[in-house]
């Protein structure tokens, strides 16, 4: 069963394209603590760091996004072109 968290397979490597031979190998244990924090958020980002789990995380992030980017053009619609209420027919409709 796969763990929680793929990048650690990710293992950069370099050959040489004439000979074949391995030039740099490098494990993930092997990075910096930045580079590794970086692989991180990547993953994070993308949903692949917890699997199913931050799929699901992810997708729901994702589906907040769209209902914020629908409520405001929703609101600016209706500050922008709804129909406009006069002063006056305000205040006639409060004497009566």
């Amino acid at each position: 069963m796969p763990g929680f968290f793929q990048s650690q397979g990710y293992t950069p490597l370099s050959i040489d394209p004439i000979t074949g031979e391995v030039l740099k190998f490098t494990l993930f244990e092997e990075r910096s603590v930045g580079l590794q924090s970086r692989v991180w958020i990547r993953f994070l980002h993308t949903g692949e760091a917890f699997g199913l789990i931050g799929k699901i995380i992810a997708t729901l992030a994702t589906a907040a996004s769209l209902i914020l980017i629908y409520t405001g053009f929703a609101l600016s619609w209706r500050r922008f072109f709804g129909q406009r209420k006069s002063r006056s027919g305000l205040s006639e409709s409060r004497s009566g």
